[in-house]
């Protein structure tokens, strides 16, 4: 729904301070919330191992895992590659070298390339498992597999800082990290005006452990860290943890991951939920976990934590999303995490969301190698919550086996979900997608997607599209070429981007910034066809109409959305005046009025059959004297 207030008008124009928003209810009538299937821990305490800067880190000794990191299962994997497999044959078979645009009429507008740069330099492993987060200042936290770097994104010349070695960082810990360190993860606290930093240390049960740092202040190329250890396995004594990813609330971080046997096989997941605003200042970390969370007997296999998508955070509590990632689906999870620690009565509800069926596409090539890139599976990679929506961003088949990205905005007033691919069908393949709002206010829903691409004739590169507030896609701007192959070690599928770095830059209108990989000839390591990140400012130049036009005189909701038979509109009027409601195909081409009558004030809902609505995409448009007011997408299945 969208409220076109003078209010909420007012809100969207908010100044950089801490801002606290509450979640949503979520309350579906036919789906009540299964409690979920889990593991809670008790508390824990645990001190501060000190303050930590990277300009300690004097003479580094750069220890990295050329070889990649350690293979091991996922559910029904056997299966998963037989398909990937035969979706490569495939598509190969339904290849074109003919240049094509990927949007043939746009209505979104390109994203502007604005500031861009060379950014973490890999030694050579695989992946590159690129993070990045800047501030409201402008100061760019980036980091790799093998480096963390520190920019001002507003600078003639941003570089600040290089951590040339993440074991090196934490060498001063008693016992000092012996194992393998990996997966980073960086996160910009809006609400606090601080950076979280936290990679994993350890592939064995021995050694699993969350390394956490809180910066001390708004800029780590100056400032300490506050340094944590947590033993990452505690739910699964006989297992490690991989696949992070982090997320904040008002009051709390919290870190999911997956956890693997030994011998490589997934045996569950785990979510810590940790109290962050103590060990901004130094103080004991304090926090729990919870392990083998499921829906309806079913795991959830890799967990997204969801941020607020503007300034501030929200809460109490955090949702997640995880989706099914072995087989074709047609579902996602929900996660409602419903309180802080605090409480004592937090507990995990979990919804299953119905979308549009996804499966896994075949693996990527590249120009001049028979070596291919392995796009992974449909894990959801990244996503955000803003004003009542979840965004969120996973890889799928898009047809023949190639590969797009799929975005899906999920309702929580009615759980519905409106969903849309990208790519371009027998040419490319686009993977390891992430997604931040563009938008101007919390009621905009305009996106920035960064993501990598490759193909028969061009050598893996980065680039970036706009989905505006009405789900319509720009073309995509190439951020960096790709200047050779990549072959490390000689394997086919060789890994590719496993994550993509992107980050709203708050008080600068329609900005993120965004760091990704792109196959590079050559680096400061003597590295060949092998992996580099660039940095790069990406700019949404253009408001959707329908926010650009509102003045504060309605507000529309259409549901259910996507519909097969019936679907109801309803718009409150603040005032008397003349309405004209209609619906539009996707090339602007008038299909029906609806509703042409002056309304006197209050809540107005019209009730409607498809009729001869074939399946697809339309607008809601709702306008008085040719102006619009409001406007909502209907996907009729």
């Amino acid at each position: 729904m969208k409220h076109f207030s003078s209010l909420l008008f007012l809100l969207g124009f908010y100044g950089i301070t801490q801002a606290q928003h509450a979640k949503v209810t979520t309350n579906v009538a036919g789906q009540e919330p299964e409690t979920s299937r889990f593991v809670k821990s008790q508390e824990f305490s645990q001190p501060c191992l000190g303050s930590r800067s990277m300009a300690d880190v004097t003479n580094p000794w750069m220890r990295t895992v050329t070889s990649g990191k350690r293979i091991h299962g996922a559910p029904n994997k056997s299966a998963l590659e037989l398909r990937k497999a035969e979706k490569t044959r495939l598509k190969f078979e339904n290849a074109s070298r003919e240049a094509s645009p990927e949007v043939n009429n746009p209505l979104a507008t390109t994203p502007t390339l604005g500031t861009n740069f060379l950014g973490n330099e890999l030694f050579g492993g695989t992946p590159s498992d690129n993070s990045m987060a800047i501030s409201n200042g402008g100061i760019i936290v980036s980091a790799d597999n093998a480096t963390m770097e520190v920019y001002d994104g507003g600078a003639q010349n941003p570089y600040l800082f290089t951590l040339t070695g993440h074991s090196d960082f934490f060498s001063f810990l008693n016992p000092a990290p012996t194992g393998n360190i990996y997966d980073p993860k960086v996160l910009y606290d809006s609400g606090s005006d601080r950076f979280i930093y936290m990679i994993l240390h350890g592939t064995s049960s021995q050694q699993s452990e969350l390394l956490i740092c809180f910066s001390q202040t708004n800029n780590p190329a100056t400032g300490n860290w506050w340094v944590y250890r947590i033993q990452a396995n505690q739910g699964h004594p006989g297992s490690w943890f991989d696949y992070p990813n982090i997320g904040v609330s008002n009051n709390e971080l919290y870190i999911s991951g997956n956890m693997f046997t030994d011998a490589g096989q997934n045996s569950g997941n785990i979510v810590f939920q940790i109290e962050k605003n103590a060990c901004y200042s130094g103080q004991n970390i304090n926090y729990q976990y919870w392990s083998d969370v499921q829906h309806e007997n079913e795991p959830a296999f890799t967990m997204v934590p969801l941020s607020f998508g503007q300034q501030g955070n929200y809460g109490p509590g955090i949702y997640l999303v995880a989706n099914e990632t072995s087989n074709p689906s047609d579902r996602i999870f929900l996660f409602d995490l419903t309180n802080d620690m605090s409480s004592n009565n937090e507990t995990i509800n979990t919804y299953s969301v119905n979308t549009t069926a996804f499966d896994v596409g075949g693996d990527a090539a590249q120009s001049g190698s028979s070596v291919l890139l392995d796009v992974g599976d449909n894990r959801i990679q990244n996503g955000f919550y803003l004003n009542g929506y979840i965004h969120m961003v996973f890889t799928s088949d898009i047809g023949q086996g190639w590969n797009g990205i799929n975005y899906n905005r999920i309702n929580l007033n009615s759980l519905s979900v409106s969903r849309s691919t990208y790519g371009l069908v027998g040419s490319y393949d686009y993977c390891y997608p992430a997604v931040a709002s563009s938008g101007t206010s919390v009621n905009d829903q305009s996106v920035i997607i960064a993501f990598v691409r490759s193909g028969q004739d061009i050598f893996p590169e980065f680039r970036a599209v706009n989905c505006d507030h009405s789900m319509q896609w720009s073309n995509s701007v190439q951020i960096k070429a790709g200047e050779d192959d990549v072959n490390i070690g000689g394997q086919s599928p060789d890994r590719w981007g496993d994550y993509t770095g992107i980050s709203r830059r708050n008080g600068v209108n329609r900005t993120v910034w965004a760091a990704g990989c792109y196959g590079q000839s050559g680096n400061n390591w003597n590295v060949n066809n092998g992996w580099n990140a660039w940095i790069a400012e990406l700019t949404d130049g253009g408001q959707p109409q329908a926010i650009t036009e509102a003045n504060d005189k309605t507000a529309l909701r259409v549901y259910p959305n996507p519909t097969v038979e019936r679907f109801s509109v309803e718009f409150e009027m603040l005032e008397r005046m003349d309405i004209n409601v209609s619906i539009y195909d996707m090339k602007g081409t008038l299909v029906k009025v609806l509703l042409e009558d002056n309304l006197k004030p209050g809540m107005k809902t019209l009730h409607f059959n498809r009729n001869a609505l074939s399946s697809g995409t339309y607008i809601i448009n709702v306008t008085s004297n040719q102006k619009t007011l409001a406007h909502e997408k209907l996907i009729i299945n």
